[in-house]
């Protein structure tokens, strides 16, 4: 039986909606996605937050970083306008607000870690195991050292290296890390051969990739078997897995 690779929505749905917000989650699971891919920082006292960048301009009517402000000043902002006036009352969710719609879904959950802040992996995993969510998710980072952290805190968590590029042999990573998934980058991947993903795999170092939107890199990943693709437009990777003549036309 061929398995599928996961269909995590980056951000959420974010073609559909504003990204990291709970109406691009809410979206995500609509299109029964396998797992929610979002971005953790924290406030000035100590919150976490659910946003990608370190500064509010791209994503919010505010300014300046994150990490000066209280949650209180951020839940004034607008997060949703950007996108589409229709989402002017959109909000930067808490983490607990994410995982209080995501949960019940019972969906993977992709958590990055973004900021390099003493005691966000401990205020992160905390949060996840108050949920009893550990098995259902994955906290990744570009930062090594966090990874390893993570692990340290929580071995029932999975874990994974997001990397652009690899400067070093990575089943050295996986022993060193001691990661459970390698996330690659999407023009990164296309690179190795189809023998070298079988060896990651075959040592128990799963396969991400991200952040595929054109359909012919997705049928590349799904004709490589990598474990699961990141994308931005999860109702795109949705038309191979329900239609399979969608992936033979890009094979």
């Amino acid at each position: 039986m061929k398995i599928f690779p996961l269909n995590i929505a980056h951000r959420g749905a974010s073609s559909l909606a504003p990204e990291n917000t709970l109406e691009s989650f809410k979206k995500a699971i609509e299109l029964k996605c396998d797992g929610i891919e979002l971005d953790v920082h924290m406030t000035r006292d100590n919150q976490l937050i659910v946003i990608h960048d370190e500064f509010l301009d791209r994503t919010t009517n505010g300014t300046g970083s994150v990490r000066n402000l209280t949650l209180n000043e951020i839940k004034k902002l607008d997060a949703g306008s950007h996108f589409s006036n229709k989402f002017k009352y959109s909000k930067i969710p808490t983490l607990k607000e994410a995982l209080d719609l995501i949960v019940p879904s019972n969906i993977l959950l992709d958590v990055e870690i973004k900021q390099w802040e003493p005691g966000i992996e401990k205020n992160v995993i905390t949060m996840i195991q108050n949920y009893n969510y550990e098995k259902k998710t994955i906290i990744t980072s570009f930062n090594p050292m966090s990874v390893l952290k993570c692990k340290e805190i929580c071995k029932d968590i999975k874990t994974g290296l997001l990397v652009f590029f690899l400067q070093t042999n990575p089943l050295d990573m996986k022993k060193k890390l001691k990661i459970d998934y390698l996330c690659m980058d999407v023009n990164y991947i296309k690179l190795l051969s189809q023998n070298n993903i079988d060896t990651l795999k075959k040592n128990n170092l799963k396969i991400l990739t991200f952040t595929v939107d054109r359909k012919d890199d997705m049928a590349y990943m799904i004709k490589h078997k990598v474990d699961g693709i990141i994308t931005n437009k999860p109702q795109l990777l949705n038309l191979f897995k329900y239609n399979p003549f969608n992936f033979i036309k890009f094979k």
